[in-house]
């Protein structure tokens, strides 16, 4: 069931936890109609739907409420209490913005904003993940400590709440792995022992495999667990740790503003690093599956990270104190809007940059799975001495580089259409969209429209360029203003 949907003339009402009995017509999922496009039935079957019900009466939609003990109508109370607490104490722009990030309430978001999101490779802030949780661990830790809780109360009261945190959000897979983290990271700091990264790693990743098992084939939940994987091994690598005592040493005689800037540039330092690494390691899946590489994201996310910890946690205070105190919960509201004010400013500010963000056609998907499977296999193989060297890692992309432009190339070389006029009709449903190709390599698009939502004619029509390399139209012609022709 849905988060209470409104019901109309005769329509029940579907409010959160509710049992629906549908009668209607079963249709499967739409395959893709044109190479390259989005296969939304996969996407469903994945996500374990294996039909679409269509029901043109009110009356054929029976509607049981939830049980008594069902926690979902106050989850759904909950998240509906914060909404509007944003939504009174941040500004009307940025309230959209803000329950994104707190409650991964997408639904209001601006599109160009979204847009910014996407084309910087930064979409993730948007989407609940182990940032958020880990952001809510550490915000809720500071406040503990400065009201001088004990410890041991401390390590029982961070994952109460990440763990209510993660069922308000609806326990995405990026939620739950990083929750699971931050449990045994507590487990291991109560029992005194200390905790491995990678092991927390792999036991969420089990739990996920079992529990959500068709959850692993998507694209959200792989950049999750490759992305926190390469995070653990540049924390963890032995060459950062032995740094941090000589770099103490060194700056234990300056003054204290000194040791501060030498601690910020340290910190900043090991973010760009950290930063990178990521980058580098889920830039051929992002350019496969979402066709952008963004280089500026290189240093954009190590200057986002402190500007959305600071929205989170003074959000967070927003929500909580606003049914008790509306001052305290205006203020909190509006330093918590600044800070996602300069967080919408530096996005957009970096998708405006020249040559920032770059759309591109592919990598193939036997390069990725390819130079993935490579890694692996070095990592199994090679001594520990060897994967600790960049030049390892340089030969290792350089060479799967010249291997992917050669096959590719010697391919396209292959495939050359000759010189002439090519004409490619999409397929649209009810609507009309025709590419053609010039003989000096230039695109005309005709018409680009179908009936029904926009972001369908869209997936369609682009779809099937970015499959036959075609970055940028030249041309773009509208016959008539019919919205099966230009929407």
């Amino acid at each position: 069931a849905g988060d209470g949907a409104r019901p109309g003339a005769g329509r029940p009402a579907l409010d959160a936890g509710a049992t629906a009995r549908v009668s209607g017509r079963a249709l499967r999922p739409p395959p893709p109609l044109n190479p390259g496009e989005f296969d939304q039935r996969r996407r469903a079957r994945r996500e374990g739907g294996l039909a679409l019900i269509r029901a043109d009466r009110d009356d054929s939609v029976v509607v049981a409420p939830p049980p008594p003990w069902s926690p979902y109508p106050w989850l759904a109370r909950l998240r509906a209490a914060g909404d509007e607490a944003l939504a009174t104490h941040a500004a009307p722009r940025r309230a959209p913005l803000a329950a994104a990030l707190l409650l991964g309430s997408r639904g209001a978001l601006e599109a160009g904003l979204a847009r910014g999101f996407l084309v910087t490779v930064t979409f993730h802030i948007l989407s609940t993940s182990g940032l958020h949780v880990g952001s809510l661990a550490a915000a809720l830790g500071a406040v503990l400590r400065a009201v001088r809780v004990p410890r041991a109360m401390t390590l029982l009261v961070v994952p109460l709440i990440t763990g209510g945190y993660a069922l308000l959000v609806g326990a995405e897979t990026p939620v739950v792995r990083a929750t699971l983290e931050e449990w045994q990271a507590c487990l291991a700091a109560v029992s005194g022992r200390p905790g491995s990264g990678i092991n927390a790693l792999a036991i969420a990743a089990l739990v996920v495999a079992i529990a959500r098992p068709t959850e692993t084939l998507l694209v959200g939940t792989q950049l999750s667990f490759l992305s926190t994987a390469v995070l653990i091994a540049v924390v963890t690598s032995p060459r950062q740790a032995a740094a941090e005592p000589l770099e103490r040493s060194v700056v234990a005689g300056r003054t204290p503003l000194w040791r501060r800037c030498v601690r910020g540039g340290r910190v900043f330092r090991a973010a760009l690093l950290a930063g990178a690494a990521v980058w580098l390691a889920t830039a051929p899946v992002v350019a496969a599956r979402f066709h952008v590489v963004s280089p500026v994201a290189l240093v954009l996310n190590p200057l986002l990270a402190p500007l959305v910890t600071m929205a989170m946690g003074w959000g967070f205070l927003c929500m909580v104190t606003a049914p008790w105190s509306t001052p305290v919960a205006a203020l909190c509201g509006r330093v918590c809007d600044a800070a996602l004010a300069a967080t919408e400013w530096t996005v957009g500010a970096a998708a405006a940059l020249p040559g920032g963000p770059a759309w591109v056609v592919g990598p193939a998907e036997w390069w990725v799975g390819g130079g993935y499977g490579l890694t692996l296999a070095l990592l199994v193989w090679l001594p520990v001495t060897r994967l600790r060297q960049p030049r390892t890692w340089i030969t290792l992309a350089a060479g799967w580089l010249a291997v992917g432009a050669a096959i590719e190339g010697g391919g396209a070389w292959l495939r050359r259409a000759p010189a002439g006029l090519e004409v490619v009709v999409a397929s649209m449903g009810h609507g009309c969209g025709i590419v053609l190709h010039g003989a000096a390599g230039r695109c005309l698009v005709y018409d680009a429209g179908r009936m029904g939502a926009p972001l369908a004619a869209c997936r369609g029509l682009e779809g099937g360029l970015l499959e036959r390399g075609v970055r940028r139209s030249d041309t773009l012609m509208i016959s008539h203003a019919d919205a099966d022709h230009f929407n």
